[in-house]
């Protein structure tokens, strides 16, 4: 935490007189980084308090990979690939692959990368869908550079299940609807920049 002026508490739920008093006083739409057993409880917390979720209890190195010089390395080079009609012709069928839980940063840092996933010597010889955290951007820059700058054509980019961050948007509060279009607003400004994203 040291790096984002930030300290680690360990509280599952979210729930405790002092965690609810630390989410009452951040920023609006602060990142909590962390997880908990129960995903949707921690969720349904942090989004109470106009807070997003990162899954980040096992990454590594986030103070190292945030701070390193992102200037000018995203070169995507291969354009997406043309899309197909939104309207199927008569008989016609189309399926979409999609691989997900792209919101999960320790799962991009380490496993999507590798052979199995991202990696795999057959990407790109299909269209593939690919969820993503926008906020890689800034969290870990050379991983973001280095699976943009290595899409092909059939590489697609999805902003993680809620944008930004995990949020459950039926819990943001009714009354705080300028903290919901906040959250959408960065999530657009950093969709913008991981190079035609949809969501």
């Amino acid at each position: 935490g040291i790096f984002a002026n930030a300290f680690a508490i360990s509280d599952q739920l979210l729930s405790s007189d002092f965690c609810v008093e630390v989410l009452k006083n951040m920023y609006l739409t602060s990142a909590v980084l962390g997880w908990s057993a129960s995903e949707h409880d921690f969720a349904k917390t942090a989004s109470t308090w106009s807070k997003f979720v990162h899954a980040a209890d096992y990454c590594t190195n986030l103070p190292v990979l945030s701070n390193m010089n992102n200037d000018n390395i995203f070169h995507r080079s291969a354009p997406l690939a043309s899309p197909l009609p939104l309207r199927p012709e008569a008989g016609e069928h189309h399926v979409t692959f999609v691989l997900t839980d792209g919101d999960n940063l320790q799962w991009l840092e380490t496993g999507f990368l590798g052979n199995n996933w991202y990696g795999n010597q057959n990407r790109g010889k299909f269209p593939m869908g690919w969820t993503i955290s926008p906020a890689l951007l800034e969290l870990a820059p050379i991983i973001a550079a280095h699976i943009i700058n290595t899409a092909t054509p059939n590489d697609d980019f999805i902003a993680a299940p809620s944008g930004l961050g995990y949020i459950l948007p039926s819990d943001y509060p009714q009354n705080q609807y300028p903290d919901f279009n906040l959250f959408a607003g960065l999530t657009g400004d950093f969709m913008k920049k991981f190079h035609n994203m949809t969501i």
